[in-house]
């Protein structure tokens, strides 16, 4: 078994660096999914989800995100729960989407708090909450994820889910410009005009 899990590291990495993958690789990844290794059922769903060494197939990649999510890989449940958003293998769903960001986000899973933050702010999967919005977006920008910082700039510029304040706004904007994201910079430029 430690063979096994030391020559999916391995695998893993890889698959990460070189989607080139082969049948032999697929092979592998559904012994140690069949051994209930997260890991290789994450990278069947990918594999699946892009068409990589197999046929791409929607269906198939819900199924082994769905056990790599069970197994407790974070990025299989935030996978799973994109495929609920977007409606590939499965019909639409944004609560099941937004349950799935939810745990991902508790495990670690940087862009499902980001996700589940969209959700909130449009209302889909759950009643529509901008202070929670904000939170997760705030998580985000911590993480540094520049659209984070941009979106909780966007609710406080706005005064959604919390007191209106431009101050705090060009902060985050600022943030966001700092991370790369160039609505942030032109949103902090008109503030930084503005004398704020």
């Amino acid at each position: 078994m430690k063979r096994l899990i030391a020559a999916l590291a391995c695998a893993t990495v890889l698959f990460a660096a070189d989607e080139d993958i082969k049948l032999t690789d697929i092979n592998f990844f559904q012994n140690a999914c069949d051994r209930r290794i997260s890991q290789g059922c994450f990278n069947l769903g990918v594999a699946y989800n892009k068409g990589l060494g197999i046929k791409q197939d929607y269906e198939k990649a819900r199924i082994f995100f769905s056990k790599a999510c069970e197994l407790g890989d974070e990025t299989g449940c935030y996978n799973l729960g994109v495929l609920y958003e977007k409606g590939r293998g499965t019909m639409q769903d944004h609560k099941k989407a937004s349950a799935l960001f939810l745990k991902a986000c508790k495990m670690g899973e940087k862009m499902s708090c980001y996700n589940l933050g969209v959700l909130y702010t449009n209302g889909q999967g759950v009643e529509q909450n901008y202070k929670n919005a904000a939170e997760l977006f705030s998580k985000t920008c911590e993480f540094e994820i520049a659209q984070g910082c941009f979106n909780v700039g966007i609710l406080y510029h706005n005064g959604q889910g919390m007191k209106r304040d431009e101050k705090i706004a060009k902060k985050y904007f600022g943030k966001a410009c700092d991370l790369g994201d160039k609505d942030g910079c032109d949103k902090y430029k008109i503030l930084y005009e503005q004398g704020l």
